[in-house]
This record gives structure tokens, C-alpha cells and sequence, in this order.
């Protein structure tokens, strides 16, 4: 190491020689590495693009994390303030901070095992990689989800930047394998509704229970509980865990407590013209007009059937026959029939 020395006198002269500006010059060059160092932690994912509900997605699962700052980046092997890593799953909400486990889905939940709690030191432009297992929830619906990776979610390393440190990417959850899809031809749908996701979907298992929400045995509202998603759509939860989601487009999906989702669909069945009907009966219903009327008239004198026969002087054909049998109904009732 070279030391720089100076006279004592030279630095209290006014105008001191050329070691001290030296000094001055290399404390400069110094004072960055001691007090403006920090880390910058990034880190990717490799992951599946699709997966079922409940499935391990840890074994085809890799953390690529990486030191792009200048300073080390303590791990919790040899600090407890190092950092860890959180994988969750969601469709746009961001957890603060650590991300919250719970055994059903939420937006932003953390999978199952999905905490990296046993992490290396990573030194200035290294990389580390990490493998842990991240199983989803078993109640997840079908559809495009967000699964994201977060390094130091606690905030643990002072770092250069902190708007860096989460890295997600699409996965798409696959129907449940223990449901049946039942999906009409697609020339048996109607052209507004071919452009749409369209399923019809049956439990294979038998409950015996009746279901606490479907299309067929809608229940009271008074005890659900509403929330309004960023779409739009309106979700009905009740105490059993059963759903009603009413979507912005005015479809219904119905959910039930082990997770079966029922979405009506409308689809167009071909079948046989009626035919037309002739505007009168001629054959049987005159008939049958005649007879209603001769039993009217055994009902009534001849003055009550001439007044009976101007209150039907307006009315048209088939209209006349029923207001005939309807007559006769209430003629022939017992007192106490109501």
C-alpha cells in the first residue's frame, strides 16, 4: 500500500503543495465504494405454461436470481436478514410485502411450499439457482392466471432499486380432471356465441346433498356476501363456500363448494317446422262450440241464455269457446269449491 506524506506545515499554509490535493483526490475516489455501494437483486422463473388444479409445479420449476449491484447481497444461511424468495399465483393483485399461504385460492396467494427461506450469499454479478416445491391450491378455477416470483419480499437488502425485484409469467390452469365437459357442436351454436369460452360441466361424483347454488335451486341472497371484482362482475359467496359470479356480458357461472363451475349456454338445436294452424277449427270445433251451448241452455231459462249469448257477441272464435267452458265451469261449481 503507498502512503502519501505530507509536511505538517504544508497543510495548514494557505496555499498547500501538491500532496494534499493528492489526499484530497483519492478520498474522493473512495468515498462511493464506502458509502454508495449497494445491491440489486432481479431474479427469473422458469415454469410451466399450463398446469392442473392442486398440481406440484415445483419439479418442472427453476429461480434464476441475480447480484447486479456492487455490493453483497446477504442470504439467510449466513445473516438473519437475508433474503428469500416467494412464488403465489394471481389474475393482478400484488401482495405487499410476504405473500399470505392459505390452503384456498385467493388473488396473490402463496403456494404451498413456495418460500425460498434458505438462501446463499450472492456476491456483486453472480447467480444463484434455487428449486422448491409450489403446489396450487386445489380450488383454483380454470382459466389465465399470473404466477410471479418475488426475491427479498421483506425488504431485507438495502438495494439500488427495488422496482425489480418480481418476475411473473402467464400460466394457464387446465379443467379439472374429475369434471366431464359436455360441449355442443360448434355449428349447433348460435354465430354471436362461437367467439366465446363455452362449457357445460358435470361432477362425476354423486352428492346427495342438494347443491347450495345452482341455476336450478337458486337460494336467498340475504345471507351471501358481494364483492365487485375490477371487471366488473359481481360475486355472490355463501356461508358453504358456494359461488354465483354475474359477469358484466350477462352470463352466470355457478360455483359450488368442491370447486364444480356451471355456466349456462345457449345453443341452437335444429328441428321440424311446425305447421300452421288454420285460423278456425271448422270441423270439430264447431262442434264443439255447439255443444258447450246446448249445455248451456239446459243450465239456463231461455231469458238468462239470451243475456249469456250478448255478453259473447264480441268475442272471437277461440276466445268464444273458452269463455263458453269457463261459463259452464262456474254454472256447474259447488258452494264450496273455490
Amino acid at each position: 500500500m503507498t502512503r502519501i506524506r505530507c509536511p505538517s506545515q504544508a497543510v495548514i499554509q494557505a496555499r498547500p503543495p501538491w500532496c494534499v490535493y493528492l489526499m484530497m483526490v483519492v478520498g474522493l475516489s473512495l468515498l462511493p465504494a464506502l458509502t454508495w455501494a449497494r445491491a440489486d437483486l432481479m431474479i427469473g422463473l422458469e415454469a410451466p405454461d399450463n398446469a392442473n388444479a392442486g398440481d406440484d409445479i415445483g419439479t418442472s420449476l427453476t429461480l434464476n436470481v441475480i447480484n447486479r449491484g456492487d455490493r453483497l447481497a446477504r442470504g439467510t444461511r449466513s445473516s438473519d436478514n437475508g433474503y428469500m424468495i416467494d412464488i403465489f399465483i394471481t389474475r393482478g393483485s400484488m401482495p405487499a410485502g410476504y405473500a399470505r399461504y392459505d390452503e384456498h385460492y385467493f388473488d396473490g396467494v402463496l403456494l404451498k411450499g413456495g418460500r425460498v427461506s434458505n438462501t446463499d450469499d450472492l456476491p456483486p454479478l453472480q447467480r444463484a439457482s434455487y428449486q422448491t416445491s409450489a403446489i396450487l391450491p386445489t380450488d383454483i378455477p380454470p382459466g389465465r392466471y399470473q404466477l410471479c416470483a418475488r426475491v427479498d419480499p421483506g425488504n431485507k437488502i438495502p438495494e439500488a432499486r427495488e422496482d425489480n425485484n418480481t418476475y411473473c409469467q402467464s400460466l394457464s390452469i387446465n379443467l379439472s380432471p374429475m369434471l366431464i365437459r359436455a360441449l355442443p357442436g360448434f355449428e349447433m351454436l348460435l354465430p354471436e356465441h362461437r367467439d366465446r369460452e363455452l362449457r357445460v360441466i358435470e361432477t362425476e361424483q354423486v352428492d346427495l346433498a342438494p347443491p347450495p347454488a345452482t341455476p336450478e335451486t337458486p337460494v336467498e341472497t340475504s345471507d351471501a356476501t358481494r364483492t365487485i371484482l375490477e371487471d366488473g362482475s359481481i360475486v355472490l359467496t355463501w356461508p358453504d363456500g358456494s359461488k354465483r359470479r354475474l359477469r358484466p356480458d350477462g352470463l352466470v357461472e355457478y360455483v359450488s363448494p368442491d370447486g364444480t363451475i356451471m355456466s349456462p349456454i345457449a345453443i341452437q338445436v335444429e328441428v321440424a317446422d311446425l305447421p300452421e294452424l288454420p285460423e278456425e277449427l271448422s270441423g270439430w270445433g264447431s262442434f264443439l262450440s255447439n255443444d258447450l251451448l246446448a249445455i248451456l241452455g239446459n243450465i239456463l231459462t231461455d231469458a238468462e241464455l239470451e243475456a249469456y249469448q250478448q255478453t259473447e257477441a264480441d268475442k272471437g272464435y277461440y276466445e268464444r269457446i273458452n269463455w263458453r267452458l269457463r261459463s259452464i265451469k262456474f254454472l256447474t261449481a259447488l258452494e264450496n269449491d273455490e
